[in-house]
């Protein structure tokens, strides 16, 4: 961050090179993800600036447990494209039960070769976070701006809108609780259609990974990610194209 300050009662202000915070997993950090790199929608989201880095400014209120149960965020951002954005988000912890409940929205301007547009997107995340157990269930939904530019251009003029969705689930088994030492399985499963007009073309994301930690320190990773995509020839057969296994040692200091 270039600036930041603290505006007391859980109240922030930041100016720098950020993430764009909308969907719940640009709340985090890649590093505090149950996944090594972010699942399918967001990958996504980041081909047209939806997520991603870049300059902005944010002013947040943090939620806390026992003192703020809700919690939002508003951001401005500027990238090099020259396109702006504005982010909110608005989350209450212990919502339905114990689940953390987010709403998100983005409006983004962006620039074409002969003016501009306005795109926008909406999320709904549940999240619940105990000593055993991690569950997120997301819905993503929007305009996607570079198809929309080319039904512009080239097709009927319609505005193209992508939706997505994940569910994640992780589970700690406690080895040495002295040391740190745990073992973490993760699986998601995660659906995106890159045109709702055409729902049955759509790609169908299965992951399945562990996480080993030696300590609060070093973790162990391995993700096995199948992407199941489909095309207009044949909707019953998918590629395993974008599939990959990664192992990755981390250590933090």
């Amino acid at each position: 961050a270039y600036f930041t300050a603290d505006l007391g009662t859980g109240l922030n202000l930041d100016f720098g090179q950020h993430k764009k915070r909308f969907g719940l997993e640009y709340q985090k950090s890649k590093e505090n993800l149950r996944t090594l790199e972010r699942t399918l929608v967001y990958r996504y989201l980041e081909t047209f600036g939806f997520a991603g880095r870049e300059l902005n400014l944010r002013y947040y209120r943090t939620s806390k447990e026992d003192k703020r149960r809700s919690g939002y965020s508003f951001s401005l951002g500027y990238n090099e494209a020259h396109d702006l954005n504005l982010i909110a988000r608005w989350q209450r912890l212990r919502t339905l039960g114990s689940f953390a409940l987010g709403v998100n929205g983005i409006l983004q301007r962006d620039k074409m070769d002969n003016g501009a547009q306005f795109v926008s997107g909406f999320g709904l995340d549940l999240a619940r976070d105990t000593d055993a157990h991690h569950l997120e269930i997301e819905a993503l939904m929007g305009q996607d701006p570079f198809q929309s530019e080319f039904e512009r251009d080239f097709g009927d003029g319609r505005k193209v809108y992508f939706a997505g969705g994940k569910l994640l689930y992780s589970h700690r088994f406690v080895l040495q609780a002295s040391a740190g030492r745990t073992f973490e399985p993760v699986a998601v499963a995660s659906f995106l259609a890159k045109d709702i007009d055409q729902l049955d073309l759509n790609t169908v994301e299965l992951l399945a990974g562990a996480n080993y930690w030696f300590s609060p320190h070093a973790r162990l990773s391995a993700n096995a990610d199948f992407v199941l995509t489909n095309s207009p020839s044949s909707t019953s057969t998918r590629t395993l194209a974008g599939s990959n296994f990664v192992l990755q040692m981390e250590v933090r200091w």
